[in-house]
């Protein structure tokens, strides 16, 4: 979680509702200076070593009890979409090799379409922990009392969060989004069947954060 004592600001991050960017955007805003992977003796690291997201009750709250909390939240269906063509078409993680190497992932199709990944979503996540890791529900990494947060965005709105943080700490940084991908099917597109499907997993978010998605 991004947290920036100085300024007394906390951002809990979601997978999938840019969270790459916007930690990206926070080392910016606190550093003054890009973030850049490095390696040191031939290890990697990236900006997800020093901000982990996690799930919302691992994180040391008492320290950041007079932050001023924010969060970006986004629609479920719109978040299984974008891992789908993010995780499993651009980074290949349900490939035949993450198959065979699963022990859970007995009977699964590698590189599924996305109705397949949609109509085996429970089997995909348990056989993948990045997947699950990248669809685990809001409440997971956002905790189930909206009142908690400060201001909570819609990743629609995402502009307008960094405009209003920048506008009210003097800053002039600009959110570059690091997980980009080609054109994709929209929620719209999707058939009604697998919406409802995603749907109903994600019901919990829906039903503690449906005013903001």
């Amino acid at each position: 979680m991004p947290t920036l004592p100085d300024l007394k600001l906390a951002y809990f991050p979601v997978p999938k509702v840019a969270c790459t960017s916007l930690k990206l955007f926070f080392f910016e805003f606190e550093n003054g200076f890009p973030f850049k992977d490095f390696y040191i003796s031939g290890k990697h690291f990236h900006i997800h070593e020093f901000w982990p997201s996690r799930k919302f009750e691992n994180y040391d709250h008492s320290s950041i009890q007079r932050f001023n909390k924010f969060c970006v939240v986004r629609d479920p269906v719109e978040r299984v979409i974008s891992c789908y063509y993010n995780r499993v078409l651009f980074h290949d993680e349900i490939s035949p090799d993450h198959i065979a190497k699963s022990k859970s992932a007995i009977g699964l199709k590698p590189r599924p379409t996305l109705s397949e990944f949609i109509e085996r979503f429970d089997k995909y996540r348990d056989a993948i922990p990045s997947i699950k890791h990248h669809t685990d529900s809001l409440v997971h990494y956002l905790g189930r009392s909206p009142e908690f947060y400060d201001q909570i965005y819609n990743m629609k709105d995402i502009t307008i969060f960094v405009s209003d943080l920048c506008s009210n700490y003097n800053k002039n940084i600009k959110l570059s989004f690091a997980q980009k991908t080609n054109k994709k099917m929209s929620a719209n597109e999707l058939h009604s069947k697998l919406v409802k499907k995603i749907q109903q997993f994600y019901q919990e978010d829906y039903d503690v954060y449906g005013d903001f998605i």
